[in-house]
């Protein structure tokens, strides 16, 4: 379990910071970039994939750890 929080805290902080650097990437190409890049990014599977990632983690945090102690 506490590879899969790993692997899915990894993934989410790829998404977040490449999500970031590439929004002012085109940010720095002008108004049509930006344009351009709403459309692409304002699709079904990227929604559908932030809404995995986030129940994923929403459901890993419900799930207590095996080598915690209970308190």
């Amino acid at each position: 379990m506490k590879t899969l929080r790993l692997a899915l805290g990894a993934a989410l902080t790829l998404v977040i910071v490449g999500g970031y650097a590439v929004s002012q990437w085109i940010y720095l190409k002008g108004p049509d970039a930006v344009a351009d890049f709403d459309v692409k990014v304002n699709q079904l599977p990227v929604h559908l994939l932030m809404l995995v990632l986030f129940a994923g983690a929403v459901g890993l945090a419900f799930i207590p750890d095996r080598e915690e102690p209970i308190q």
